[in-house]
């Protein structure tokens, strides 16, 4: 069994807290009232925490170069994406592993690019705006995955 380090947005824990409080107010109870500290905690770093950017504007080269260009994809909700390959037959990747913007990691290693999403699917989710930079951030899956369920209804 392996184990694996997740990385939880404070957003994230917030969302999950007013969930949890919404839905199930009945049972979430108060047990004690906990005061906060007067004297706020300041983060102070002790170095450098951003880098320099040293990839010049005209200079746009791809993070990584062996990476396939997916165009027309969709997403189900086992985060594996679905879009027509050359000969237009229907591809169905392994489950997502790691999402850097729009470089999408599978577990088998394969490494995919997202392009232009599905278009019906884009027209589902254009009143969201997802981000053409950061197609898959947490907050758009969702609204992605419904899109789908939506548009394709074979994923069923």
């Amino acid at each position: 069994m392996s184990v694996r380090t997740v990385r939880i947005t404070f957003s994230e824990v917030v969302r999950c807290a007013r969930i949890v409080y919404s839905e199930n107010s009945e049972f979430v109870k108060e047990l004690e009232s906990a005061t906060l500290k007067e004297k706020p905690i300041v983060f102070r770093p002790r170095g450098r925490i951003l880098q320099v950017n040293t990839v010049q504007i005209n200079k746009v080269e791809s993070k990584q170069p062996n990476a396939k260009m997916v165009n027309g994809w969709y997403i189900d909700t086992h985060m594996r994406i679905y879009f027509q390959d050359e000969l237009a037959r229907l591809v169905r990747t392994s489950p997502i592993d790691a999402i850097d913007g729009t470089f999408v990691t599978t577990k088998n290693g394969s490494v995919y690019q997202l392009g232009k999403m599905d278009v019906r699917v884009q027209m589902r989710v254009d009143r969201g705006h997802i981000n053409s930079d950061d197609p898959l951030h947490s907050e758009n899956i969702p609204f992605l995955i419904n899109a789908s369920y939506d548009t394709h209804p074979e994923l069923e």
